[in-house]
């Protein structure tokens, strides 16, 4: 049985990654096309002798370009400190048995071990 629950947890893992990849990968599909045209149509201004036009559609593409990597690089360090701090914390807790002392002191404790008496 649980080598079953195992192998389903692996596959709808796979599929969450690779789910994320695809959308990633579309993503910068996209944002090619979406700089390639805007690069375009810059080109074309500066070309119809329209420059303050067509380097504002140059600059803008290429500065939006810039802010999204940079916003991501962030992103992504601040996911990798938020892992690294989560694996250096101490595990949680199961719910309270006799093994495992309650915080705060002994009169949780005393209370069961006085109802078992």
């Amino acid at each position: 049985m649980t080598e079953r629950q195992l192998t389903h947890r692996h596959a709808l893992e796979s599929r969450v990654v690779e789910g994320k990849l695809a959308a990633e990968r579309t993503g910068q599909r996209l944002g090619f096309l979406l700089v390639l045209a805007a690069l375009a149509v810059g080109g074309g201004l500066i070309a119809f002798d329209k420059e303050t036009g067509g380097l504002t559609a140059i600059v803008g593409a290429l500065a939006s370009v810039v802010a999204i990597f940079v916003y991501g690089r962030r992103k992504e360090a601040e996911e990798r400190r938020q892992k690294r701090s989560e694996l250096a914390s101490p595990q949680l807790r199961l719910p309270y048995d006799d093994t495992t002392p309650e915080p705060g002191g002994s009169k949780a404790s005393s209370r069961r071990s006085a109802g078992r008496e």
